[in-house]
């Protein structure tokens, strides 16, 4: 295990559904903010007679301000989703090799053992390996 420069404590399912969850309201959060940039541009041209020229331009510089603010955000929040994904892969990659090698030492010490709760452990590693199989190759056709 590599020594990080920090203290970790690993992340419960309940942690990871928490920053889902924060994820999913920060982008809506981005949706509903774009939503009222485009209601406030129709309500500022429905309303255009009568506004001075620096009104106007005020009122612009204030959108594109907001437009730029959002979409650094959502550039942020993207990156940030896409580093949990990516660190969810590479964890499940690692969880499936050490599962292999777990599995291939129970399959080995069955061939010695004749213990029937060795044998019915291996073949419930070998129906789990087959579907993992499986399913990854559902993917690929998918892809």
């Amino acid at each position: 295990m590599t020594n990080l420069p920090f203290d970790y404590e690993p992340l419960t399912p309940e942690d990871m559904e928490e920053i889902d969850e924060a994820l999913q309201s920060l982008e809506e959060l981005v949706l509903d903010k774009r939503q009222q940039i485009m209601e406030d541009k129709i309500n500022f041209m429905a309303a255009g007679g009568g506004m001075t020229p620096e009104y106007e331009a005020a009122y612009r510089q204030q959108q594109a301000a907001e437009i730029q603010m959002l979409d650094k955000m959502e550039s942020q929040i993207s990156n940030l989703t896409q580093k949990i994904e990516d660190t969810i892969l590479v964890l499940n990659a690692r969880l499936f090799e050490r599962a292999k090698v777990i599995h291939q030492a129970f399959r080995e010490a069955s061939k010695t053992n004749p213990d029937p709760a060795l044998k019915q452990i291996v073949e419930e590693l070998d129906a789990l390996y087959e579907d993992a199989k499986r399913e990854q190759g559902e993917d690929d056709a998918a892809a």
